[in-house]
């Protein structure tokens, strides 16, 4: 008796099954056994791609990526976007034993426990409004978006409401200003957040504090590409495989719209309410919210 394999792989997609053909020739004839090998792809693979993402930063857990960043993956970022917080290890855990694997599943279990906590509803009102608009909400704002059930859909409605008011938009970007670099934005500058808007606050607070990084914010004036690092001090992010922030766009409806957007989506990799205009570090695919106001540096 004689025995062989062949190794088949078709990178068409990042999650694309490995396939690996046993064979053995016996009385002359040959019988092929397939057998699938999903610990590489459901197990390794996710991981090997965060470990390579972590060095490509050139930092280590302790010297500045959050571990939260690197852990959890396609549950943590699910959890993020309906709770607006990284759930806990205890919180994974339990999405795993009742089933839930896909970015569907994981949408639904972490509503189910979000309409089952008033305390959890109310945290993710507050996140939402905060990540919008870099401030506390009043009760009487918190009350007008109880309707929307998930931290995400209170996000998207609020950066909607601030592309129908530019008072208020403009308003964002002064805080935005204020908080980061301390000084106001010149008129160029509101022009240029004006055209990638609407975005919530944390996402241009996390957008200009990359390019203060990188420039004299004293004498320069903001330009460029807006981007985005997953280290920023006014988000938390959770990092993802291609595949899996292409799921979470579809399931909470994060997709880019129009011509231009579309065509600039390979570039796009963050998954949050008004991230289409900004790219990221790497590129690195990770989902995102805001860090608390007063976690902010």
């Amino acid at each position: 008796m004689r025995f062989g394999g062949i190794l088949k792989a078709k990178p068409q997609h990042a999650a694309q099954k490995i396939s690996v053909r046993l064979f053995c020739v016996t009385r002359g004839e040959d019988f092929w056994i397939d057998q699938t090998i999903e610990f590489i792809v459901r197990f390794l693979m996710p991981r090997i791609y965060r470990l390579l993402v972590a060095l490509s930063l050139g930092v280590s857990l302790s010297a500045g990526i959050r571990a939260e960043s690197l852990d959890g993956g396609l549950p943590a970022a699910a959890g993020l976007l309906v709770l607006g917080r990284v759930p806990s290890a205890d919180e994974i855990a339990a999405a795993e034993r009742e089933g839930a694997k896909t970015a569907a599943q994981l949408r639904e279990h972490f509503s189910k426990k979000l309409s089952a906590e008033k305390n959890a509803r109310t945290l993710a009102a507050k996140q939402a409004w905060r990540d919008a608009f870099g401030r506390d909400p009043s009760q009487a704002e918190l009350d007008a978006g109880a309707k929307e059930a998930s931290y995400v859909g209170l996000l998207r409605a609020h950066v909607k409401a601030l592309g129908e008011n530019a008072a208020d938009y403009d308003a964002v970007v002064e805080r935005v200003y204020q908080q980061v670099i301390r000084r106001e934005p010149y008129d160029r500058e509101m022009t240029y957040w004006r055209e990638r808007g609407p975005l919530p606050y944390f996402l241009v607070a996390s957008a200009l504090e990359n390019w203060a990084q990188r420039n004299q914010p004293g004498l320069m004036v903001t330009g460029g590409t807006a981007t985005v690092s997953i280290n920023s001090n006014f988000l938390r992010g959770v990092v993802l495989m291609p595949d899996e922030a292409a799921a979470l766009r579809a399931v909470f409806a994060l997709q880019p719209e129009g011509h231009e957007a579309i065509a600039n989506a390979g570039s796009r990799t963050i998954v949050a309410p008004g991230a289409a205009e900004l790219v990221s570090n790497g590129p690195i695919f990770f989902a995102a919210a805001g860090v608390s106001v007063g976690e902010a540096q």
